[in-house]
């Protein structure tokens, strides 16, 4: 990873880490916080209408001024998602085939695409692999989400560093590995497992780093805390 990569990384945590602090600093009520939920579900699909001529298209019916309800929203799937990729997302520069040549060529060096986009797949064990595209901004947003819960589960820069061991999958193309290594400016100490490594080896090698704290695959229960 060359300099300028390297900077960029760390500039990038830093500000997830602030957007955490700012997350963690919020004391809404629960009236404030639906607010909140509903003013970004209406600028997320005004912003869709406005750029992805697929969502145009799919919600020319939907009322806007007054509010989004989510129940009037037409459902859709994974597979029309594929099946419309180059009308469903806002940027016109992104196009599935070559959004697939850079997936081919996805490294364990975090690449970005245009030097803009990060691109990541799903593993397909649905029978059909979908492709997702973040921005430095929006990566950052995410990660913050991921360092508040860890924070809660004392996950944080602390001397001794935190022993953390992630049992993720082993592709760079999957969101797990790349949050993973792109958080990663060593403040934690973190030992990587592949998920589809053999359940004894696992239990060895997590018995030899004696983690504090494990995380898997599955974001929704991540962070399992082991230390009472």
């Amino acid at each position: 990873m060359g300099v300028g990569r390297s900077l960029n990384k760390i500039q990038d945590v830093i500000r997830a880490i602030l957007a955490q602090k700012k997350l963690d600093s919020h004391k809404w009520s629960r009236q404030e916080l639906m607010k909140h939920q509903q003013d970004g579900l209406s600028t997320l699909v005004r912003h869709a209408i406005r750029f992805s001529p697929f969502y145009k298209e799919l919600y020319r019916n939907v009322k806007t001024e007054n509010g989004i309800n989510l129940k009037d929203l037409p459902i859709i799937n994974k597979a029309i998602m594929m099946d419309n990729f180059d009308t469903f997302v806002t940027d016109p520069r992104l196009k599935l085939q070559a959004l697939q040549t850079h997936i081919s060529q996805i490294g364990r060096d975090d690449a970005f695409y245009l030097d803009e986009y990060r691109v990541h797949t799903t593993s397909g064990s649905t029978g059909l692999k979908g492709v997702f595209v973040s921005n430095r901004e929006e990566w950052r947003t995410a990660s913050a989400v991921y360092f508040r819960g860890g924070a809660v589960m004392g996950v944080k820069p602390n001397v001794p560093r935190c022993k953390m061991a992630l049992v993720f999958s082993g592709t760079p193309l999957h969101v797990s590995y790349r949050v993973s290594t792109s958080n990663d400016i060593g403040v934690i100490n973190v030992k990587r497992l592949e998920a589809s490594t053999r359940v004894e080896e696992l239990v060895d090698a997590l018995n030899a780093f004696q983690p504090e704290c494990l995380s898997g695959c599955d974001f929704s229960r991540a962070f399992t805390h082991l230390m009472a």
